[in-house]
Protein backbone atom coordinates (compact mmCIF):
# COMPACT_ATOMS: atom_id res chain seq x y z
CA UNK A 1 0.00 0.00 0.00
CA UNK A 2 1.60 3.33 -0.99
CA UNK A 3 2.09 6.01 1.64
CA UNK A 4 -0.68 8.62 1.67
CA UNK A 5 -1.00 12.02 3.29
CA UNK A 6 -3.90 13.97 1.87
CA UNK A 7 -5.67 17.22 2.64
CA UNK A 8 -9.13 16.85 4.19
CA UNK A 9 -11.87 19.44 3.54
CA UNK A 10 -12.26 22.14 6.17
CA UNK A 11 -15.79 20.92 6.75
CA UNK A 12 -14.39 17.69 8.17
CA UNK A 13 -12.26 19.71 10.57
CA UNK A 14 -15.31 21.59 11.79
CA UNK A 15 -17.30 18.37 12.10
CA UNK A 16 -14.59 16.55 14.08
CA UNK A 17 -13.73 19.55 16.26
CA UNK A 18 -17.39 20.11 16.94
CA UNK A 19 -17.64 16.59 18.31
CA UNK A 20 -14.65 16.89 20.63
CA UNK A 21 -15.52 18.20 24.06
CA UNK A 22 -13.43 21.13 25.26
CA UNK A 23 -14.26 21.67 28.88
CA UNK A 24 -13.88 24.75 31.01
CA UNK A 25 -14.26 27.25 28.15
CA UNK A 26 -16.74 30.09 27.93
CA UNK A 27 -18.32 31.24 24.70
CA UNK A 28 -16.43 33.07 22.02
CA UNK A 29 -15.46 36.71 21.98
CA UNK A 30 -14.34 39.01 19.28
CA UNK A 31 -10.75 39.35 18.25
CA UNK A 32 -8.49 39.08 15.26
CA UNK A 33 -5.81 36.67 14.07
CA UNK A 34 -4.46 34.22 16.62
CA UNK A 35 -5.77 36.36 19.51
CA UNK A 36 -9.40 35.43 18.86
CA UNK A 37 -11.00 33.27 21.55
CA UNK A 38 -13.08 30.24 20.61
CA UNK A 39 -14.92 27.14 21.72
CA UNK A 40 -14.85 25.29 18.37
CA UNK A 41 -13.13 25.68 15.01
CA UNK A 42 -16.30 27.38 13.73
CA UNK A 43 -15.43 30.44 15.85
CA UNK A 44 -12.14 30.84 13.90
CA UNK A 45 -11.32 31.78 10.34
CA UNK A 46 -10.90 29.09 7.68
CA UNK A 47 -7.10 29.04 8.08
CA UNK A 48 -7.25 28.58 11.86
CA UNK A 49 -8.01 25.87 14.41
CA UNK A 50 -9.33 26.24 17.97
CA UNK A 51 -6.80 25.18 20.59
CA UNK A 52 -7.35 25.72 24.31
CA UNK A 53 -9.84 28.51 23.65
CA UNK A 54 -7.61 30.43 21.24
CA UNK A 55 -7.67 30.51 17.44
CA UNK A 56 -4.31 29.26 16.12
CA UNK A 57 -3.19 29.70 12.51
CA UNK A 58 -2.64 26.44 10.63
CA UNK A 59 0.76 25.66 9.14
CA UNK A 60 0.88 26.72 5.50
CA UNK A 61 3.22 25.88 2.59
CA UNK A 62 5.56 23.90 4.81
CA UNK A 63 7.04 20.43 4.33
CA UNK A 64 7.39 18.13 7.35
CA UNK A 65 7.71 14.43 8.10
CA UNK A 66 5.44 12.24 10.21
CA UNK A 67 6.23 9.11 12.21
CA UNK A 68 3.05 7.36 13.34
CA UNK A 69 2.87 4.35 15.63
CA UNK A 70 -0.60 2.73 15.77
CA UNK A 71 -1.70 0.47 18.65
CA UNK A 72 0.10 -2.89 18.68
CA UNK A 73 -3.18 -4.70 18.03
CA UNK A 74 -3.74 -2.85 14.74
CA UNK A 75 -2.97 -4.44 11.37
CA UNK A 76 -1.43 -1.08 10.43
CA UNK A 77 2.34 -0.71 10.80
CA UNK A 78 4.48 2.03 12.27
CA UNK A 79 4.80 4.30 9.26
CA UNK A 80 7.13 7.13 8.26
CA UNK A 81 5.71 9.77 5.90
CA UNK A 82 8.25 12.12 4.33
CA UNK A 83 7.81 15.46 2.54
CA UNK A 84 4.22 15.99 3.65
CA UNK A 85 3.15 19.46 2.48
CA UNK A 86 1.02 21.38 4.99
CA UNK A 87 -1.45 23.57 3.11
CA UNK A 88 -3.43 25.24 5.87
CA UNK A 89 -6.04 22.43 5.95
CA UNK A 90 -6.51 19.24 8.00
CA UNK A 91 -4.60 16.29 6.63
CA UNK A 92 -5.30 12.57 6.47
CA UNK A 93 -2.46 10.19 7.24
CA UNK A 94 -2.91 6.68 5.84
CA UNK A 95 -0.69 4.05 7.44
CA UNK A 96 0.76 1.05 5.68
CA UNK A 97 -0.30 -2.49 6.38
CA UNK A 98 2.04 -4.77 8.28
CA UNK A 99 4.12 -7.19 6.23
CA UNK A 100 5.54 -10.30 7.88
CA UNK A 101 9.14 -11.29 7.26
CA UNK A 102 10.15 -14.90 7.89
CA UNK A 103 13.82 -15.69 8.34
CA UNK A 104 15.62 -19.02 8.40
CA UNK A 105 19.08 -19.39 9.91
CA UNK A 106 21.40 -22.08 8.60
CA UNK A 107 24.68 -23.21 10.12
CA UNK A 108 26.86 -26.29 10.31
CA UNK A 109 25.47 -26.92 13.80
CA UNK A 110 22.52 -25.64 15.78
CA UNK A 111 24.26 -22.48 16.88
CA UNK A 112 21.90 -20.97 19.40
CA UNK A 113 20.09 -22.12 22.49
CA UNK A 114 16.38 -21.48 22.94
CA UNK A 115 16.94 -18.20 24.77
CA UNK A 116 18.72 -16.63 21.77
CA UNK A 117 17.44 -13.15 20.98
CA UNK A 118 17.36 -11.39 17.62
CA UNK A 119 17.41 -7.61 17.24
CA UNK A 120 16.46 -6.30 13.80
CA UNK A 121 17.66 -2.78 12.95
CA UNK A 122 16.51 -0.78 9.91
CA UNK A 123 17.71 2.76 9.11
CA UNK A 124 15.06 5.47 9.41
CA UNK A 125 14.05 7.29 6.24
CA UNK A 126 13.82 10.53 8.24
CA UNK A 127 17.18 12.36 8.36
CA UNK A 128 18.90 12.29 11.73
CA UNK A 129 16.44 9.90 13.39
CA UNK A 130 17.32 6.76 15.29
CA UNK A 131 16.88 3.51 13.34
CA UNK A 132 13.79 1.38 13.74
CA UNK A 133 14.37 -1.67 15.92
CA UNK A 134 12.39 -4.86 16.44
CA UNK A 135 13.11 -7.59 18.96
CA UNK A 136 12.15 -11.23 18.49
CA UNK A 137 13.21 -14.68 19.63
CA UNK A 138 14.65 -17.65 17.78
CA UNK A 139 12.53 -20.80 17.49
CA UNK A 140 14.23 -23.84 15.92
CA UNK A 141 16.54 -21.61 13.84
CA UNK A 142 13.68 -19.47 12.51
CA UNK A 143 12.15 -16.17 13.52
CA UNK A 144 9.53 -13.73 12.22
CA UNK A 145 8.75 -10.04 12.63
CA UNK A 146 6.39 -7.48 11.10
CA UNK A 147 6.95 -3.99 9.73
CA UNK A 148 5.66 -1.53 7.11
CA UNK A 149 5.25 -3.34 3.80
CA UNK A 150 7.04 -0.68 1.72
CA UNK A 151 10.29 -1.51 3.49
CA UNK A 152 10.00 -5.07 2.29
CA UNK A 153 8.93 -4.08 -1.22
CA UNK A 154 11.89 -1.75 -1.71
CA UNK A 155 14.33 -4.25 -0.10
CA UNK A 156 15.50 -1.88 2.64
CA UNK A 157 18.81 -2.87 4.20
CA UNK A 158 18.57 -4.43 7.64
CA UNK A 159 20.99 -5.77 10.23
CA UNK A 160 20.30 -8.79 12.40
CA UNK A 161 22.08 -9.11 15.74
CA UNK A 162 21.88 -12.59 17.25
CA UNK A 163 22.66 -12.69 20.97
CA UNK A 164 22.94 -16.12 22.59
CA UNK A 165 21.69 -16.81 26.08
CA UNK A 166 24.11 -16.69 29.00
CA UNK A 167 24.19 -20.50 29.15
CA UNK A 168 25.44 -20.78 25.55
CA UNK A 169 29.08 -20.29 26.43
CA UNK A 170 30.58 -21.33 23.10
CA UNK A 171 28.40 -19.06 20.97
CA UNK A 172 29.41 -15.48 20.13
CA UNK A 173 26.99 -12.73 19.11
CA UNK A 174 26.61 -12.62 15.33
CA UNK A 175 25.75 -9.57 13.23
CA UNK A 176 24.50 -10.19 9.69
CA UNK A 177 23.28 -7.69 7.10
CA UNK A 178 20.73 -8.43 4.38
CA UNK A 179 18.14 -6.59 2.26
CA UNK A 180 14.60 -7.20 3.47
CA UNK A 181 12.34 -9.65 1.64
CA UNK A 182 9.30 -11.73 2.59
CA UNK A 183 11.61 -14.74 3.04
CA UNK A 184 15.21 -14.35 4.17
CA UNK A 185 17.93 -16.95 4.52
CA UNK A 186 20.82 -16.12 6.83
CA UNK A 187 24.00 -18.17 7.17
CA UNK A 188 26.21 -18.13 10.23
CA UNK A 189 29.97 -18.38 9.88
CA UNK A 190 31.41 -21.86 10.31
CA UNK A 191 33.50 -22.83 13.31
CA UNK A 192 36.66 -22.61 11.23
CA UNK A 193 35.79 -19.07 10.18
CA UNK A 194 35.49 -17.79 13.75
CA UNK A 195 38.44 -15.86 15.19
CA UNK A 196 39.69 -17.53 18.37
CA UNK A 197 41.51 -16.00 21.34
CA UNK A 198 42.92 -18.30 24.04
CA UNK A 199 43.83 -17.08 27.51
CA UNK A 200 44.26 -17.89 31.16
CA UNK A 201 43.98 -15.72 34.29
CA UNK A 202 46.24 -16.68 37.20
CA UNK A 203 47.11 -15.19 40.58
CA UNK A 204 50.67 -14.02 41.43
CA UNK A 205 51.52 -17.62 42.41
CA UNK A 206 50.39 -19.02 39.07
CA UNK A 207 47.13 -20.55 40.37
CA UNK A 208 44.37 -20.22 37.74
CA UNK A 209 41.09 -18.45 38.44
CA UNK A 210 38.15 -20.81 37.84
CA UNK A 211 34.46 -21.09 38.68
CA UNK A 212 31.16 -19.28 38.21
CA UNK A 213 32.49 -16.08 39.78
CA UNK A 214 34.51 -15.43 36.63
CA UNK A 215 33.35 -14.87 33.09
CA UNK A 216 35.71 -14.01 30.26
CA UNK A 217 34.59 -11.87 27.33
CA UNK A 218 35.85 -9.48 24.64
CA UNK A 219 34.24 -6.11 23.96
CA UNK A 220 34.72 -3.28 21.49
CA UNK A 221 33.83 0.20 22.76
CA UNK A 222 31.78 -1.45 25.53
CA UNK A 223 29.85 -3.64 23.09
CA UNK A 224 30.17 -7.41 23.56
CA UNK A 225 31.75 -9.06 20.49
CA UNK A 226 32.60 -12.55 21.76
CA UNK A 227 31.01 -15.43 23.62
CA UNK A 228 30.94 -15.21 27.43
CA UNK A 229 32.60 -18.22 29.05
CA UNK A 230 33.48 -19.43 32.54
CA UNK A 231 37.09 -20.66 32.99
CA UNK A 232 36.71 -24.29 34.05
CA UNK A 233 38.90 -26.15 36.53
CA UNK A 234 39.00 -29.13 34.19
CA UNK A 235 40.78 -26.93 31.63
CA UNK A 236 43.11 -25.35 34.20
CA UNK A 237 41.22 -22.08 33.76
CA UNK A 238 42.08 -21.80 30.06
CA UNK A 239 39.26 -20.09 28.16
CA UNK A 240 38.56 -19.81 24.43
CA UNK A 241 36.80 -16.70 23.12
CA UNK A 242 35.26 -16.68 19.63
CA UNK A 243 34.50 -13.65 17.44
CA UNK A 244 32.72 -13.77 14.04
CA UNK A 245 35.04 -12.70 11.19
CA UNK A 246 32.74 -9.95 9.88
CA UNK A 247 30.42 -9.19 12.74
CA UNK A 248 30.28 -6.31 15.18
CA UNK A 249 33.78 -5.20 14.23
CA UNK A 250 32.97 -4.90 10.52
CA UNK A 251 33.90 -1.49 9.08
CA UNK A 252 35.57 -0.44 12.35
CA UNK A 253 38.97 -0.82 13.96
CA UNK A 254 39.51 -4.21 15.59
CA UNK A 255 40.67 -2.98 19.00
CA UNK A 256 39.16 -5.06 21.79
CA UNK A 257 39.22 -5.21 25.59
CA UNK A 258 39.34 -8.46 27.55
CA UNK A 259 37.35 -8.57 30.79
CA UNK A 260 37.47 -11.46 33.26
CA UNK A 261 35.20 -11.43 36.29
CA UNK A 262 32.07 -9.46 37.12
CA UNK A 263 31.84 -5.81 38.00
CA UNK A 264 30.15 -6.29 41.39
CA UNK A 265 30.04 -9.96 42.40
CA UNK A 266 29.15 -11.50 45.78
CA UNK A 267 32.68 -12.80 46.28
CA UNK A 268 34.02 -9.22 46.41
CA UNK A 269 36.91 -9.84 44.06
CA UNK A 270 38.10 -7.42 41.39
CA UNK A 271 37.70 -8.03 37.69
CA UNK A 272 40.68 -8.16 35.35
CA UNK A 273 40.59 -5.70 32.42
CA UNK A 274 43.20 -5.75 29.66
CA UNK A 275 44.93 -2.45 29.08
CA UNK A 276 45.59 -0.85 26.67
CA UNK A 277 43.15 -2.05 23.99
CA UNK A 278 44.71 -4.65 21.71
CA UNK A 279 44.15 -5.63 18.08
CA UNK A 280 41.94 -8.70 17.80
CA UNK A 281 43.99 -10.03 14.88
CA UNK A 282 47.22 -9.63 16.86
CA UNK A 283 45.78 -11.26 19.95
CA UNK A 284 44.39 -14.18 17.93
CA UNK A 285 47.72 -14.75 16.18
CA UNK A 286 49.70 -14.64 19.43
CA UNK A 287 47.39 -17.08 21.22
CA UNK A 288 46.85 -19.56 18.40
CA UNK A 289 49.26 -22.17 19.73
CA UNK A 290 49.20 -21.39 23.45
CA UNK A 291 47.09 -19.15 25.67
CA UNK A 292 48.21 -15.74 26.81
CA UNK A 293 48.73 -15.66 30.57
CA UNK A 294 47.10 -12.73 32.36
CA UNK A 295 48.18 -12.18 35.98
CA UNK A 296 45.80 -10.75 38.57
CA UNK A 297 47.85 -8.50 40.88
CA UNK A 298 48.08 -9.19 44.61
CA UNK A 299 45.58 -7.34 46.80
CA UNK A 300 44.46 -7.35 50.41
CA UNK A 301 41.15 -8.88 51.40
CA UNK A 302 38.17 -6.51 51.34
CA UNK A 303 37.34 -4.93 54.69
CA UNK A 304 34.10 -3.34 55.91
CA UNK A 305 34.26 0.44 55.60
CA UNK A 306 31.76 3.18 56.43
CA UNK A 307 31.43 6.53 54.66
CA UNK A 308 29.47 9.30 56.41
CA UNK A 309 27.56 11.68 54.11
CA UNK A 310 25.98 14.94 55.29
CA UNK A 311 24.36 17.96 53.73
CA UNK A 312 23.64 21.25 55.47
CA UNK A 313 25.02 19.75 58.66
CA UNK A 314 22.46 16.90 58.64
CA UNK A 315 22.81 13.22 57.83
CA UNK A 316 21.69 12.42 54.29
CA UNK A 317 19.79 9.19 53.61
CA UNK A 318 19.22 7.63 50.19
CA UNK A 319 22.50 8.82 48.63
CA UNK A 320 24.04 6.20 46.32
CA UNK A 321 27.81 5.86 46.79
CA UNK A 322 29.80 4.20 43.99
CA UNK A 323 33.43 3.29 44.71
CA UNK A 324 36.01 2.43 42.04
CA UNK A 325 39.73 1.74 42.18
CA UNK A 326 42.35 0.25 39.86
CA UNK A 327 45.41 -1.87 40.64
CA UNK A 328 47.95 -2.02 37.83
CA UNK A 329 48.83 -5.50 36.53
CA UNK A 330 51.59 -5.06 33.92
CA UNK A 331 52.19 -5.89 31.17
CA UNK A 332 48.69 -6.76 30.01
CA UNK A 333 46.16 -4.98 32.18
CA UNK A 334 44.79 -3.94 35.55
CA UNK A 335 42.45 -5.10 38.28
CA UNK A 336 39.29 -3.02 38.65
CA UNK A 337 37.29 -3.15 41.89
CA UNK A 338 33.85 -1.52 42.11
CA UNK A 339 31.28 -1.52 44.89
CA UNK A 340 28.01 0.34 45.47
CA UNK A 341 26.16 1.19 48.69
CA UNK A 342 23.37 3.53 49.80
CA UNK A 343 23.39 5.74 52.87
CA UNK A 344 21.01 4.83 55.70
CA UNK A 345 18.98 7.12 57.95
CA UNK A 346 22.21 8.08 59.77
CA UNK A 347 23.95 9.04 56.53
CA UNK A 348 26.19 5.96 56.67
CA UNK A 349 27.12 3.94 53.56
CA UNK A 350 28.59 0.58 54.58
CA UNK A 351 30.64 -1.25 51.96
CA UNK A 352 33.45 -3.79 51.52
CA UNK A 353 36.58 -2.07 50.16
CA UNK A 354 40.03 -3.39 49.29
CA UNK A 355 42.50 -1.37 51.38
CA UNK A 356 46.09 -0.55 50.68
CA UNK A 357 48.82 -1.61 53.12
CA UNK A 358 50.12 0.68 55.87
CA UNK A 359 51.54 3.83 54.29
CA UNK A 360 50.42 2.89 50.77
CA UNK A 361 46.67 3.51 50.49
CA UNK A 362 44.55 2.51 47.52
CA UNK A 363 42.96 5.54 45.90
CA UNK A 364 39.27 5.37 45.02
CA UNK A 365 37.11 7.61 42.90
CA UNK A 366 33.73 7.94 44.58
CA UNK A 367 30.49 9.17 43.09
CA UNK A 368 27.82 10.35 45.54
CA UNK A 369 24.56 10.32 43.57
CA UNK A 370 21.71 12.34 45.05
CA UNK A 371 18.25 10.72 45.21
CA UNK A 372 16.16 10.98 42.02
CA UNK A 373 13.80 13.50 43.60
CA UNK A 374 13.11 16.92 42.11
CA UNK A 375 12.66 18.33 45.62
CA UNK A 376 16.04 17.11 46.94
CA UNK A 377 18.19 20.16 47.67
CA UNK A 378 21.75 18.77 47.76
CA UNK A 379 24.05 18.17 44.80
CA UNK A 380 25.58 14.94 43.63
CA UNK A 381 29.31 14.94 44.20
CA UNK A 382 32.41 13.28 42.82
CA UNK A 383 35.32 12.57 45.15
CA UNK A 384 38.33 12.12 42.83
CA UNK A 385 40.67 10.69 45.47
CA UNK A 386 39.52 8.89 48.60
CA UNK A 387 42.37 7.09 50.37
CA UNK A 388 41.66 3.64 51.81
CA UNK A 389 44.39 1.91 53.83
CA UNK A 390 45.21 -0.06 56.96
CA UNK A 391 46.75 1.55 60.03
CA UNK A 392 49.51 0.20 62.27
CA UNK A 393 47.03 -2.08 64.05
CA UNK A 394 45.84 -3.61 60.74
CA UNK A 395 42.51 -1.83 61.15
CA UNK A 396 40.98 0.22 58.37
CA UNK A 397 41.65 3.94 58.62
CA UNK A 398 38.58 6.15 58.96
CA UNK A 399 37.21 7.30 55.61
CA UNK A 400 37.08 11.05 55.15
CA UNK A 401 33.45 12.19 55.74
CA UNK A 402 31.80 13.87 52.78
CA UNK A 403 29.50 16.91 52.83
CA UNK A 404 27.18 17.64 49.91
CA UNK A 405 26.77 21.21 48.74
CA UNK A 406 23.36 22.73 48.18
CA UNK A 407 22.08 22.58 44.63
CA UNK A 408 22.05 25.71 42.52
CA UNK A 409 18.76 27.32 41.58
CA UNK A 410 17.80 27.57 37.92
CA UNK A 411 14.68 29.66 37.50
CA UNK A 412 12.92 32.02 35.15
CA UNK A 413 9.68 32.59 33.33
CA UNK A 414 8.27 30.89 30.24
CA UNK A 415 6.41 33.27 27.94
CA UNK A 416 4.87 32.87 24.52
CA UNK A 417 5.57 34.86 21.37
CA UNK A 418 3.18 37.62 22.52
CA UNK A 419 5.04 37.84 25.87
CA UNK A 420 2.13 36.29 27.79
CA UNK A 421 2.95 33.83 30.60
CA UNK A 422 2.68 30.12 29.79
CA UNK A 423 1.04 28.19 32.62
CA UNK A 424 1.34 24.42 33.07
CA UNK A 425 4.36 23.90 30.82
CA UNK A 426 6.98 21.43 32.05
CA UNK A 427 10.63 22.52 32.04
CA UNK A 428 13.08 19.59 32.03
CA UNK A 429 16.80 20.11 32.70
CA UNK A 430 19.07 17.29 31.45
CA UNK A 431 22.77 17.49 32.25
CA UNK A 432 24.93 17.18 29.13
CA UNK A 433 28.28 18.08 30.72
CA UNK A 434 29.40 17.83 34.31
CA UNK A 435 31.73 20.08 36.26
CA UNK A 436 33.04 17.09 38.23
CA UNK A 437 36.74 16.28 38.47
CA UNK A 438 36.20 12.52 38.20
CA UNK A 439 37.71 10.93 35.09
CA UNK A 440 35.64 7.72 35.04
CA UNK A 441 32.58 8.28 32.80
CA UNK A 442 30.59 5.77 34.86
CA UNK A 443 30.86 8.11 37.84
CA UNK A 444 29.59 11.24 36.10
CA UNK A 445 26.20 12.85 35.65
CA UNK A 446 23.03 13.57 37.59
CA UNK A 447 19.37 12.74 37.10
CA UNK A 448 17.18 15.01 34.94
CA UNK A 449 15.01 17.35 37.01
CA UNK A 450 11.76 19.00 36.01
CA UNK A 451 9.09 21.37 37.26
CA UNK A 452 5.85 22.87 35.93
CA UNK A 453 5.34 26.57 35.36
CA UNK A 454 2.92 28.37 37.70
CA UNK A 455 0.10 30.76 36.84
CA UNK A 456 2.63 33.49 36.06
CA UNK A 457 4.71 31.20 33.84
CA UNK A 458 7.52 30.94 36.41
CA UNK A 459 9.58 27.78 36.92
CA UNK A 460 11.98 26.83 39.67
CA UNK A 461 14.57 24.04 39.42
CA UNK A 462 17.42 22.95 41.67
CA UNK A 463 20.37 21.42 39.81
CA UNK A 464 23.97 20.35 40.21
CA UNK A 465 26.63 22.61 38.67
CA UNK A 466 27.08 21.76 35.00
CA UNK A 467 25.77 22.35 31.49
CA UNK A 468 22.19 21.47 30.68
CA UNK A 469 19.72 21.06 27.86
CA UNK A 470 16.37 22.65 28.72
CA UNK A 471 13.28 21.12 27.12
CA UNK A 472 10.00 23.01 27.48
CA UNK A 473 6.89 20.92 26.86
CA UNK A 474 3.58 22.84 26.92
CA UNK A 475 0.42 21.18 28.27
CA UNK A 476 -1.28 18.64 25.95
CA UNK A 477 -3.50 20.19 23.28
CA UNK A 478 -2.28 23.68 24.15
CA UNK A 479 -1.74 26.48 21.64
CA UNK A 480 1.99 26.67 22.37
CA UNK A 481 4.84 24.84 20.61
CA UNK A 482 7.62 22.99 22.40
CA UNK A 483 11.16 24.36 22.40
CA UNK A 484 14.67 23.33 23.45
CA UNK A 485 17.59 25.40 24.74
CA UNK A 486 20.99 23.79 24.33
CA UNK A 487 24.11 24.34 26.44
CA UNK A 488 22.77 26.33 29.39
CA UNK A 489 25.68 26.48 31.84
CA UNK A 490 24.84 26.68 35.54
CA UNK A 491 27.85 27.68 37.65
CA UNK A 492 25.90 29.78 40.18
CA UNK A 493 22.26 30.61 40.90
CA UNK A 494 20.90 31.42 37.46
CA UNK A 495 17.79 33.19 36.17
CA UNK A 496 17.08 32.07 32.59
CA UNK A 497 13.94 33.42 30.91
CA UNK A 498 12.53 31.26 28.11
CA UNK A 499 10.42 32.55 25.25
CA UNK A 500 8.49 30.09 23.14
CA UNK A 501 8.43 30.68 19.39
CA UNK A 502 5.22 31.49 17.56
CA UNK A 503 3.20 28.40 16.78
CA UNK A 504 1.38 26.92 13.81
CA UNK A 505 -1.37 24.33 14.14
CA UNK A 506 -1.37 20.92 12.48
CA UNK A 507 -4.49 18.75 12.63
CA UNK A 508 -5.77 15.68 10.89
CA UNK A 509 -6.77 12.05 11.12
CA UNK A 510 -4.90 8.75 11.13
CA UNK A 511 -6.40 5.75 9.36
CA UNK A 512 -5.54 2.26 8.18
CA UNK A 513 -5.24 1.41 4.49
CA UNK A 514 -8.91 0.36 4.22
CA UNK A 515 -10.06 3.65 5.78
CA UNK A 516 -10.60 2.60 9.41
CA UNK A 517 -9.83 5.49 11.77
CA UNK A 518 -7.12 4.61 14.29
CA UNK A 519 -7.51 5.91 17.87
CA UNK A 520 -4.63 5.95 20.37
CA UNK A 521 -1.99 6.32 17.65
CA UNK A 522 1.22 8.16 18.57
CA UNK A 523 1.90 10.95 16.06
CA UNK A 524 5.30 12.65 15.85
CA UNK A 525 5.81 15.64 13.56
CA UNK A 526 9.43 16.19 12.52
CA UNK A 527 11.38 18.73 10.55
CA UNK A 528 14.70 20.58 10.36
CA UNK A 529 15.31 23.58 12.61
CA UNK A 530 17.80 26.14 11.32
CA UNK A 531 18.72 29.76 12.20
CA UNK A 532 17.73 30.74 8.67
CA UNK A 533 15.63 29.14 5.94
CA UNK A 534 15.90 27.21 3.79
CA UNK A 535 17.86 24.67 5.79
CA UNK A 536 20.97 23.19 4.15
CA UNK A 537 20.50 19.78 2.54
CA UNK A 538 21.00 16.91 4.98
CA UNK A 539 20.04 18.90 8.09
CA UNK A 540 18.91 16.39 10.75
CA UNK A 541 15.23 16.47 11.63
CA UNK A 542 14.03 17.01 15.19
CA UNK A 543 10.66 16.33 16.80
CA UNK A 544 8.56 19.49 16.43
CA UNK A 545 5.45 18.18 18.19
CA UNK A 546 3.82 14.99 19.45
CA UNK A 547 0.17 14.07 19.81
CA UNK A 548 -2.10 11.07 20.35
CA UNK A 549 -5.22 10.49 18.30
CA UNK A 550 -8.60 10.50 20.07
CA UNK A 551 -11.38 7.94 19.69
CA UNK A 552 -12.17 9.37 16.24
CA UNK A 553 -8.56 8.99 15.06
CA UNK A 554 -8.18 12.79 15.20
CA UNK A 555 -5.18 14.78 16.44
CA UNK A 556 -4.15 18.40 16.93
CA UNK A 557 -0.64 19.69 17.56
CA UNK A 558 1.32 22.94 17.42
CA UNK A 559 4.72 23.20 15.77
CA UNK A 560 7.16 26.15 15.94
CA UNK A 561 6.55 28.65 13.15
CA UNK A 562 9.30 28.98 10.58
Amino acid sequence: MPLKATVVRTALSAFVAGNIAISGLAGCSSGSGSNRTCTTDMNCTSDQVCLKGMCQTRAMNRSVAFSVAPPASSKAAQTELLDVMLLGQPISLTLEDKATVSATVTSEVTLFAQEAHVQVTIPSDIPGQAPLQFGTEMAKNTFTFSLAESRVVKNANASFLFTPGITAQTQPPVLLRRPLAPMIELTFPTKTELIAVNGQLVDPNGVPFVGESYRAQLSHQRTLVSNVITPEATAMGVFRLLVPPAGLLADTDDLVTLTIGTADNPQNVPQFVSSPEVSLATLAAETKDRPRIFVMPAYLQPTTATLHVTGGGRDQAGVTARFRTEIEAPPYGKAVYQRTAMTDADGQATVLLIPGPVGAPLHYQVSLQAPADDTYRYSSKCVPDLAVALDDTAALTTLTPQALDQKLSLSGSVRDSTDSPVMGARVIATQIASSTSCSDPDLLGSNPVSAPTDAMGNYYLYVDPGTYRLDVTPPPNSAWPRTTLDAVTVAHHLVRPIQLPAGEAVEGTVMASEGTLLPDSKVSILGPVCPSTPCPAGTPYVVLAEATTDMAGYFKAVIPAE
